[in-house]
């Protein structure tokens, strides 16, 4: 290890005797003061622009709304998440009134919340600076940016709220580890487990990389502070009996109004779906494991880039033996970097491809420093880095081969992307024995950064439709064109006491109507109709028909076929089209692959003896 130095390197895992102090008279939560007026900023500028009027974001709306009304998740409403966030949504509606405002004012304060417990975990990790730039990441970079369509991938008008609300409870959970490791009291362990019991309620991978997380800060704890066997088997005594009470206390609630049998599938949420879902090529598209081979190479491709930032740092090292294989290193990584990429310029989203494999790197040299270390006090701070990491590690399971702030890396690589941000702006100028100057790294950071956030920009000028009044208005794409009409329609045509059904996916327009459906089920792609059987829900519509459906254009190309009734839900699409005739024609043909159109059908026995009244209306 002659290219670095011991001290240097322990410095890496030490806390917090990096060579950095904030100014004085420079208030130490500048950093976070400065986050939460990015994320204002960012939340002002793209209000009303990021509201899904199809995909996912509906869901999330029409259940709050129902339970709200007096319906039972699970009882009366399908659904294949945790019970926290749907009645937490509905909790929000029952005291602030029923608004696509309220529910996304409560999801710019869960923001903020994720901002506040972020730079806790993160201060004392580095000097004011790197922590400031860190703390910036999350408002800029995830919270209101929106990468493509559709616009559900933010935390304003989330694609679901179980994965905002349980990266929340994973990372308070972390923090109040951190507070077992200093203190290790069954009440903190319980405190703890409480927070663990929470996120179990939301989604599986959030639950279990803090739970793995956590157990790892806690074996630590109790050899950190020589515990005895029975204290030990207490504190995980304790943190367990938080998190079971959780899970026993929501499983009583359910159970008051619902079999027992039903009661726990809805506390389990995800955990009985996840081996249909994890053989879907949908799920393997969103990990990468579909093309492994060219994911692999886009990934040395990417960590080829970051080799050629050794190249400025090396001028500034004052080891000439260091200094000289740090400008080899360098050098060839740069023309590995050139030759892998050219003549395409390099894809700012890929940045993060080589995160799991730099948490892995670190997370075993935190390993190897508690192992040689003897220092107790930097070993419990070292311990409370490791389990973050741990945790940042784990929640990249998922995009382990796809890593990237687009689709759902806007949660799961939130810790992971942070770490990194301090890792290039401190730790690395001090490994090498160069801490004051890291302008290029602080240069690229923010380079990449800009890219990220001016790409967000082109999607939200589409975003100019008017849809909506009052609470509920926001401003809609160009489908918008076709649905604000077709609200009117539906208003003066449905009757009070009448249901509507949006097929394949669309529930948003049944909540701006306040229009109930007919059956339990808020959407019809490929992996609902996979979960439930087919058969059973064309059961469902046999049972409970709606007095109206609407087809409503989507394409699925993320599940290997196109469009329903064509490619999947053949079943359910020929018993509409037996029993259902066009009463109201929006666009194109939505049956077709570039129809963008809707079509409001009603009963054809409603229809017998009658003209049909059609509106035909070709999008511009």
């Amino acid at each position: 290890m002659w290219l670095i130095r011991d001290d240097r390197m322990s410095s890496i895992f030490s806390f917090p005797t990096l060579p950095y102090r904030p100014a004085r008279g420079v208030s130490t939560h500048l950093g976070l003061a400065l986050a939460l007026l990015a994320l204002l900023g960012m939340a002002a500028w793209s209000w009303g622009r990021l509201v899904e009027i199809q995909v996912d974001f509906g869901r999330e709306v029409y259940l709050a709304w129902q339970i709200a009304s007096g319906k039972w998740l699970y009882a009366d409403l399908v659904y294949y998440q945790g019970p926290l966030s749907p009645y937490f949504n509905a909790l929000l509606f029952d005291l602030f009134g029923v608004s696509l405002r309220t529910l996304m004012v409560g999801n710019l304060v869960v923001a903020g919340l994720i901002t506040v417990v972020l730079y806790l975990l993160f201060r004392g990790w580095a000097d004011a600076f790197a922590e400031t730039i860190a703390s910036l990441v999350f408002p800029l970079l995830f919270a209101c940016g929106s990468y493509g369509p559709p616009k559900i991938f933010q935390y304003i008008c989330p694609y679901s709220h179980s994965a905002t609300h349980g990266l929340l409870l994973g990372l308070v959970s972390i923090l109040l580890a951190g507070r077992v490791n200093r203190a290790p009291t069954r009440r903190n362990a319980f405190l703890c487990g409480l927070a663990i019991g929470l996120a179990f309620l939301t989604k599986p991978e959030l639950f279990g990389a803090a739970g793995v997380a956590v157990l790892v800060g806690l074996g630590l704890t109790a050899w950190q502070h020589h515990l005895t066997p029975w204290r030990a088997i207490g504190l995980v005594a304790a943190w367990l009996g938080g998190a079971v009470l959780v899970g026993l206390a929501a499983f009583i609630a359910l159970g008051l109004k619902m079999p027992s049998r039903t009661a726990l599938l809805g506390v389990l949420g995800s955990w009985p779906y996840i081996r249909n879902q994890a053989g879907t090529l949908f799920y393997q598209r969103v990990m990468g494991t579909d093309r492994i081979g060219p994911n692999l190479i886009a990934m040395l491709r990417v960590l080829a880039w970051y080799g050629a930032l050794l190249m400025p740092l090396a001028l500034y090292v004052p080891a000439r033996k260091t200094r000289a294989v740090l400008l080899g290193l360098g050098a060839g990584s740069l023309a590995a970097a050139v030759a892998c990429t050219w003549p395409s310029p390099p894809n700012p989203f890929e940045v993060l491809l080589p995160l799991p494999v730099f948490l892995l790197a670190l997370a075993i040299g935190f390993g190897w420093w508690l192992i040689r270390s003897r220092d107790a006090a930097q070993a419990q701070a070292v311990t409370r880095k490791l389990m973050l990491t741990v945790f940042a590690g784990l929640l990249l399971g998922r995009i382990a081969l796809r890593t990237s702030v687009l689709y759902y890396g806007f949660v799961l690589a939130v810790p992971g992307t942070l770490i990194l941000i301090v890792a290039l702006l401190n730790w690395l100028p001090a490994w090498f024995g160069a801490p004051g100057h890291r302008l290029v790294y602080t240069g690229a950071v923010l380079i990449v950064l800009t890219l990220c956030v001016v790409a967000s920009f082109p999607l939200f000028h589409p975003s100019r439709y008017p849809v909506g009044s009052g609470s509920d208005a926001f401003l809609g794409d160009r489908r918008c064109q076709l649905v604000v009409p077709l609200l009117e329609e539906i208003r003066h045509r449905v009757r009070p006491g009448e249901t509507l059904c949006v097929l394949p996916e669309g529930i948003m327009i049944n909540y701006l109507t306040r229009i109930e459906s007919s059956v339990p089920f808020d959407c019809f792609l490929p992996a609902v109709l996979q979960m439930f059987d087919e058969r059973k829900i064309v059961a469902t519509f046999r049972a409970h028909p709606p007095d109206y459906v609407l087809l409503f254009h989507r394409v699925t190309p993320e599940y290997g076929v196109a469009l329903f009734g064509r490619d999947y839900g053949r079943e359910l699409s020929s018993w509409v089209m037996e029993r259902y005739c066009p009463v109201a024609v929006y666009g194109h043909d939505p049956m077709s692959e570039d129809g963008d159109g809707l079509i409001l059908m009603a009963p054809r026995s409603a229809q017998e003896g009658g003209s049909t009244q059609s509106m035909d209306k070709e999008a511009g």
